[in-house]
């Protein structure tokens, strides 16, 4: 076989040079989400990343089903998407279904949280009793109920985990913790709970190795609480309520940082805090749902609802519990709910 001449090595060069350029040019453009059209030209893609709930959840894209991705078998990854818009289904047997549609947008990923709810929540009277409202810890298994008993009103204490009511150390404490107006300005802490009643704040300690309270008057903080507003552990996001116009608003309190994209949609303008319900009848509580961010909890009316935050094509509200007039509570990831003096915990899972 003949040596190639210093000409044909030349072109053989070349032509691999060029080969290399064409081919390591198309691997950067698809690594950064362009694909080559019908039409010879570069268009660039984008992702969707949508996770569930729960396992065992199908997927729909546009009516296709798609096969979840990942160990935990609750997320699918579409890379390599057109532009615009798809609508997304993630249905499980048992629970009420949920559906968006989400625009995939050039060079991103588009990501959202499936929200999950049994159609049917089971739950369990703990007890009955004259309750007349209840506050529960975000902190630990402690949950304080204001109820009426020989014509007065008094505070008691509840641990839903033990399943056991705290005793109070002293006459003292039982005078103390009861009152004739209605409480106000609560506020938790590790160990204790503070709050108004007949315009005198009350500190309660918690003594959880023997089960039992002290209670005592304190001077007034000087910054008191809010009753229509709640935080996340990390206090980076708050929710609250109008109490005159039954509107909800959340807002991002990160100024270093951009609003998650469940409140504010990437690449478009979000102004905050932003509204996210208004309700006709009166609201009597909101919380964030347990163990998440993007959703809350609503006491409105006749029902315990659940509510995302996120906006993008609507915002899907799923029923909890249905009754008289019931109110709600969460202690340590529960939802405790207080109708017609019954004291209820509602299963999740």
């Amino acid at each position: 076989m003949k040596p190639l001449t210093l000409q044909k090595r030349r072109i053989v060069f070349f032509l691999c040079l060029f080969l290399f350029v064409i081919l390591g040019s198309g691997f950067f453009f698809y690594s950064q989400g362009y694909i080559l059209d019908k039409n010879f030209s570069f268009s660039r893609r984008g992702g969707l990343y949508v996770s569930a709930p729960f396992s065992g959840a199908e997927f729909f894209v546009n009516g296709k089903k798609e096969k979840a991705t990942g160990l935990s078998n609750n997320v699918i990854f579409i890379p390599n998407l057109k532009v615009g818009e798809y609508s997304v289904l993630i249905a499980k047997e048992g629970y009420w279904p949920w559906a968006k549609t989400l625009e995939v947008k050039e060079g991103l990923v588009t990501e959202a949280r499936a929200f999950g709810i049994w159609e049917d929540p089971k739950g369990e009277i703990l007890f009955k009793g004259m309750f007349l409202n209840f506050w529960g810890s975000p902190l630990q298994d402690i949950m304080m109920v204001e109820e009426q008993r020989n014509g007065s009103n008094r505070v008691i204490f509840y641990m839903p985990g033990k399943k056991i009511f705290l005793s109070t150390d002293s006459v003292i404490s039982e005078n103390v913790l009861s009152m004739e107006e209605n409480i106000s300005n609560v506020l938790w802490e590790n160990n204790s709970v503070t709050f108004k009643k007949d315009g005198l704040f009350v500190k309660v300690n918690f003594r959880l190795s023997s089960n039992s309270i002290s209670a005592s008057y304190i001077n007034p903080p000087s910054e008191e609480v809010s009753d229509f507003e709640k935080f996340t552990a990390e206090k980076d996001q708050k929710i609250w309520w109008d109490d005159r116009t039954n509107e909800i608003f959340v807002n991002w309190l990160k100024n270093n940082s951009l609003p998650p994209y469940y409140i504010c949609e990437p690449g478009k303008e979000c102004s905050l805090p932003v509204k996210i319900f208004q309700s006709r009848l009166k609201i009597k509580n909101i919380d964030f749902f347990p163990k998440r961010k993007d959703a809350v909890t609503i006491a409105v009316g006749t029902g315990i609802y659940a509510l995302e935050i996120d906006g993008r094509s609507g915002r899907l509200a799923y029923p909890i519990y249905k009754g008289g007039d019931p109110n709600f509570t969460i202690v340590e990831d529960k939802i405790f709910i207080l109708d017609s003096g019954s004291l209820i915990e509602i299963y999740l899972k």
